[in-house]
């Protein structure tokens, strides 16, 4: 088509003006939908954040349980009590406590503390977006 029969086309159509408050009516849409993505966010973290808390408990017994167990306290308990022996033979007594750490127990503890400070993070930004009263 050429450009005279577009003209021509549009030509006979009415103009429709928008209602007055159709912009505040999207608006209002708008910050519905934000503020319900921002409540289902903060949910979701407000449960990751718990179950964090409660697997970090469990983690950190573990770990105390580990360490009892290994006898870990029993090699750090000589730095107290025979501290030249020890400082004679440093590299071995670092490596016979770092073997009797509980490794998988200590980056239990750790991911879960890191999910726990991740989740809240986020937790207390939707919060902000989710119960603002603007």
């Amino acid at each position: 088509m050429k450009e005279g029969n577009y003209q021509r086309l549009f030509s006979g159509l009415k103009t429709i003006n928008p209602p007055s408050d159709l912009l505040g009516v999207i608006l209002a849409k708008i910050d519905r939908e934000i503020r319900r993505k921002a409540i289902i966010r903060f949910t979701l973290t407000s449960l990751t954040s718990i179950a964090s808390l409660v697997g970090m408990i469990f983690a950190i017994s573990f770990v105390s349980k580990e360490i009892s167990q290994l006898g870990t306290y029993q090699y750090i308990s000589l730095i107290f009590f025979d501290g030249n022996a020890i400082l004679s033979y440093w590299k071995e007594f670092v490596m016979l406590v770092v073997e009797s750490l509980p490794v998988t127990g200590m980056i239990a503890v750790l991911v879960a503390t890191f999910t726990l400070l991740g989740s809240v993070k986020i937790a207390t930004k939707n919060a902000a977006v989710a119960f603002s009263t603007i």
